[in-house]
């Protein structure tokens, strides 16, 4: 399976969303709102995980059937 940019763009999106969801962060900057916000969302990221992982072994499922016309789990 060749490499897909964007997937691992999505995969680094999840990646900090967890990071910043268990790294304690307190400012009261603009910047900091934007850091609570993102820490509000950090299940997100666990989300897209299971996302692209469904995703990833979905497609080589798909692949071995098309290519043996069975596929063994």
């Amino acid at each position: 399976m060749k490499r897909n940019l964007q997937l691992d763009f999505l995969r680094f999106c999840g990646v900090a969303l967890v990071v910043i969801h268990h790294v304690p962060f307190h400012d009261s900057t603009a910047f900091g709102a934007i850091i609570s916000f993102l820490q509000t969302g950090g299940w997100i990221g666990v989300d897209l995980f299971f996302m692209l992982s469904g995703y990833l072994i979905a497609s080589l499922i798909i692949k071995e059937y098309q290519a043996n016309q069975t596929f063994n789990i």
